[in-house]
């Protein structure tokens, strides 16, 4: 980013950080409250404005605007999110004797919004921000069975990146793949992101009926072996359902057996 458009930003979050206790005011007042010349906050709210951030009254003075609303609720939804989860995901990981993961959709990726590692004792962290590639993780492939077609496009169009010998990177077999996820209701990460290891995961659904997030246990092959992936599944299934049922979500059909 070059000077020039980082001192822009730094104005703008500014003038943003000026409305923490007045619903609206005028260019003068956001100029005197940040010691601004009058013409460079016209210039910022101009700019703000554009992209929702702020808009105008009747008055022609500024308040904060919608696309300020939308990141605020965005931010409760995340933190309830992860509150609401964090009791499920420690049982979840007690019961499966593993790790278990809280993860979103972001683009290509998914990241985590909490882990519980496994054995005791036990460690929880919040927000750990661990990125992966969406398509070779049992966490992407439950969320994207559930997503928009052009959502599964944009991760096809992106490439399917080869990390295992036993990683997906045909688009045919993917979409095969997210259509077996979306009979059986669990996504099985089988050594596609790291070899040796094992994951398994369900997806979590909101009181509108979207997919917004997915949990999972994952571990060593030696823990999680194939004979054994019905019982995690199962005991996946169950949290990830245990979790959109506080969320407000309601199954129209019944609970998937694991298979």
């Amino acid at each position: 980013m070059a000077e020039e458009d980082l001192q822009t930003l730094l104005r703008g979050l500014e003038v943003l950080s000026a409305f923490t206790d007045r619903e609206d005011l005028g260019i003068s007042d956001v100029a005197r409250r940040l010691a601004l010349p009058k013409s460079a906050v016209h210039r910022v709210m101009r700019t703000l404005a554009n992209g929702r951030f702020v808009e105008q009254t009747p008055s022609r003075r500024y308040r904060l605007g919608l696309k300020i609303l939308e990141l605020g609720n965005l931010c409760r939804l995340r933190l309830d999110l992860v509150r609401r989860a964090q009791p499920t995901l420690e049982s979840l990981s007690n019961r499966a004797g593993a790790n278990a993961h809280l993860a979103k959709l972001d683009g290509v990726e998914v990241f985590d919004l909490l882990r519980v590692e496994h054995p005791a004792p036990m460690r929880i962290t919040r927000n750990p921000m661990l990125r992966r590639p969406a398509h070779c993780t049992a966490l992407g492939k439950a969320i994207l069975a559930f997503e928009s077609a052009a959502r599964v496009d944009e991760i096809l169009a992106s490439g399917l990146p080869r990390l295992t010998r036993k990683t997906i990177t045909n688009p045919d077999r993917f979409r095969d793949e997210l259509a077996r996820v979306r009979r059986r209701g669990y996504a099985i990460d089988n050594e596609e992101f790291y070899a040796g290891t094992r994951c398994v995961a369900a997806p979590v659904f909101d009181d509108g009926g979207r997919v917004v997030a997915a949990m999972s246990v994952s571990c060593l092959i030696t823990h999680l072996t194939e004979d054994r992936l019905p019982d995690f599944a199962a005991l996946v299934m169950d949290a990830a359902q245990h979790l959109s049922a506080q969320l407000g979500y309601q199954a129209s059909t019944a609970a998937r057996s694991p298979s």
